[in-house]
């Protein structure tokens, strides 16, 4: 008998999970404090776990056994909880295989724990279950002209994990209905705050004000002790504190009320860019089956770039893109018309060279014909995140953050609120769920992810022609 028993509410694995993933979250959600998880990022996740849940049915399974029947997408329901199984096999002596499908390419402890629920889930409305079957993709798998499931899926046994877990499973579902019932009453010192969820993360967001401690610079769980110390502002640190010199520039920031500008440094960095200026942000999707030949497990696949082009200095900028087809392979066509696009001189500007660059060499890998080309581009990029990384500009209102979506406001004055899309999360989720459903982008979606991917070029063109007026004239941003 579960703890869930008699409760109002069924618990499912999606409850469950939520709450391991952040048991305060789970609480201030309850409490109406914080949104559920955006519904293309839920809807995405589901889509992607689908897909791999379809290729189970090509595995053989562990063929030590005599299997009577195989059961896909098996619903389990007793006592007040409820969870699904991807596949259940019964063996000739009624006994139950059951088969966990999940997404990630290395075996989580989560996963274990959502085993056990689905273990007490299946044994109290009257399984035998013989053993537990965890299957996740292989993280070394290469995508051939075919797909081959077997090669995709790895198959982990972990019945005596699970079992192990039943208590810790027990107890989590005592704390989900007594948080179900009245989140009020249950203490939120009592749970545990995982520092990353929609929860967590606001704490340390833009409704903070400028001066809490939690907004110090890399050091989010020692501004929460500060906090919890009875440290108010950054401004009244004590002076024990030892501080990193970025987090003594973000604090004397904040007390002059101005941004930080180191010119000299600034001026070096303005003085290795190369006219034409191109600044160039690229759009990849990941997922855990691979699309097309010679791609990995979750591996970042650019479908979209824009490009803005700065011929001279005070000239207008001009925009080109490419938007690859989600019912295709486009990889050809996309380094084709990149090649055109960035030409052989002129500095190529990007925010975070790791991530640019490497879709630049991996679209040279899969396209023979434009590795030289699309290799000699890397040679040419410069990290527009350099000078906020290095703190060569820091403005006071940036809460410790570096994201582009917080500088830009302050230093270009534009955001993204006005977009039908807000992140790069929203616009894959949207490209992937076409992939998966085997469409084009509808006409108001491919609008949708190029406005969003076409904001990121513009404003690093704005923030570069701010930061070069810095150097220039000395006037404040």
């Amino acid at each position: 008998m579960t703890r869930a028993a008699g409760h109002a509410c069924e618990i499912d694995l999606q409850q469950f999970s939520a709450f391991l993933s952040c048991p305060r979250g789970f609480r201030e959600q309850r409490l109406g404090r914080t949104a559920t998880p955006a519904a293309t990022a839920d809807g995405y996740r589901r889509r992607c776990r689908n897909a791999l849940a379809r290729h189970l049915r090509a595995v053989q399974l562990p063929n030590h056994l005599s299997y009577r029947t195989v059961e896909h997408d098996v619903e389990f329901r007793a006592d007040g909880i409820r969870a699904n199984a991807d596949l259940v096999a019964t063996t000739d002596d009624g006994q139950a295989v059951v088969a966990l499908v999940r997404l990630g390419s290395w075996r989580k402890r989560n996963y274990v724990l959502d085993a056990s629920f689905a273990l007490t889930a299946a044994e109290a409305s009257g399984r035998r279950v013989q053993s537990l079957l965890l299957y996740h993709p292989r993280k070394e798998y290469v995508r051939g002209l075919q797909l081959c499931a077997a090669e995709l899926l790895i198959c982990d046994d972990i019945t005596v994990a699970a079992r192990r877990l039943l208590p810790e499973v027990q107890s989590a579902l005592q704390q989900i209905v007594a948080i179900s019932a009245d989140a009020a009453l249950v203490e939120a010192d009592e749970l545990q705050a995982c520092g990353q969820c929609r929860y967590c993360s606001a704490e340390a967001a833009a409704t903070l004000a400028v001066d809490d401690p939690r907004t110090l610079f890399l050091a989010r769980r020692k501004g929460r002790e500060l906090v919890q110390a009875g440290v108010e502002s950054l401004l009244g640190l004590p002076q024990s504190v030892t501080l990193t010199p970025r987090q003594r520039i973000q604090i004397e920031a904040i007390r002059q009320t101005r941004p930080h500008v180191d010119r000299p440094a600034l001026r070096e960095f303005a003085a290795q860019l190369r006219y034409p200026l191109r600044f160039l942000d690229f759009e990849a999707f990941s997922l855990p089956v691979p699309p097309y030949p010679d791609t990995r497990v979750w591996e970042h696949i650019p479908y979209l770039y824009t490009l803005q082009t700065v011929a001279e200095p005070g000239a207008a900028a001009e925009q080109t893109y490419f938007c690859g087809s989600a019912s295709g392979d486009y990889r050809e066509q996309l380094a084709g018309q990149l090649m055109h696009d960035l030409g052989a001189v002129g500095t190529i500007i990007v925010y975070g060279r790791d991530f640019e660059a490497r879709m630049l060499r991996r679209l040279g890998n899969w396209v023979p014909a434009a590795a030289q080309a699309l290799g000699d581009c890397v040679e040419r990029v410069i990290d527009l995140a350099q000078p906020f990384r290095e703190f060569w500009y820091y403005h006071h209102l940036q809460r410790g953050s570096l994201s582009m979506k917080t500088i830009l406001p302050l230093l270009g004055g534009i955001g993204y609120e006005d977009l039908k899309i807000h992140n790069g999360l929203e616009a894959n989720a949207v490209f992937s769920t076409a992939l998966l459903e085997g469409r084009p982008l509808n006409p108001a979606e491919q609008t949708a992810v190029i406005d969003y991917c076409a904001r990121d070029t513009a404003g690093m063109a704005r923030m570069t022609e701010a930061l070069l007026r810095l150097c220039q004239d000395g006037s404040a941003c």
